[in-house]
């Protein structure tokens, strides 16, 4: 999917539990290795058994990292350095910067 527009796409929240005008709590890194985990878990058992199911749950990943990449890398970018950004990911400034243009198409 391409994006040209300046402005990222609205966000989809769905199935909220968290009161309205108030602020989700942020899960730790360690509550979101878990999810993920559970995740590659789940797409290991379906994709043999089912690799149409599979290949919805891995399109709504992509969703997710479409819009909510873009809106994380603006944040990002307006509050860290290139290099803070690059240890935070992992990576080397090239490929963080190469990550970061993937998440959001208006960066040159």
């Amino acid at each position: 999917m391409s994006r040209t527009a300046a402005t990222p796409p609205a966000r989809r929240r769905t199935g909220s539990t968290t009161p309205a005008g108030s602020t989700p709590p942020c899960p730790s890194p360690e509550d979101v290795a878990r999810l993920i985990f559970r995740i590659r878990e789940h797409l290991d058992r379906t994709t043999d058994g089912d690799p149409l199911t599979a290949l919805r749950i891995v399109g709504e990943l992509d969703t997710i990292v479409d819009i909510d990449g873009c809106y994380a890398t603006r944040r990002a970018t307006r509050k860290h350095s290139e290099k803070e950004i690059a240890d935070a990911l992992g990576a080397t400034e090239r490929a963080a910067t190469a990550r970061l243009r993937r998440y959001d198409s208006t960066r040159s």
